[in-house]
């Protein structure tokens, strides 16, 4: 089973703010590109974008909004949606382009955090709380 374990948004003066609970809605992320309006990661990934020794642009520039414990156990894809507490993400778009300028984009060392790497749109408001479980489902507007 999948759990949520971090929640980070951006305040509006772009700060991220890590919370325990989230009542997740558009309007936080509105001024977003609407099939990138909140990202999430495995705690794997998390873990290596604060860790890796050789580190790129988005370990030094990407924080994802949600950490989900278990996420490859969801075989996630693009188009599918995903339940966390009371609210629904679908699924837009799974891994991240690499910037051309990235400093490990042209070299030896290889990085697959772009793989790794989910974004969705919020398809359903609704609070949602670390410790929740992530499942997928099927979702109707």
């Amino acid at each position: 089973m999948a759990t949520l374990v971090g929640i980070c948004y951006k305040d509006s003066e772009k700060r991220n703010i890590a919370c325990r609970e989230l009542d997740l809605r558009a309007e936080l992320f509105h001024g977003k590109d609407p099939e990138r309006q909140i990202s999430f990661l495995s705690v794997e990934t998390d873990r290596r974008l604060r860790e890796d020794t050789d580190r790129g642009f988005c370990h030094m520039r990407f924080k994802g909004n949600l950490v989900i414990d278990g996420l490859a156990a969801l075989n996630i894809q693009g188009q599918q949606c995903l339940r966390i507490g009371d609210a629904v993400i679908e699924v837009t778009i799974a891994g991240k382009e690499c910037h051309p300028n990235c400093p490990l984009h042209n070299s030896d060392v290889s990085c697959s955090i772009y793989k790794d790497i989910y974004f969705g749109r919020i398809v359903k408001s609704g609070l949602m709380r670390l410790e929740d479980s992530v499942g997928r489902i099927s979702y109707n507007d």
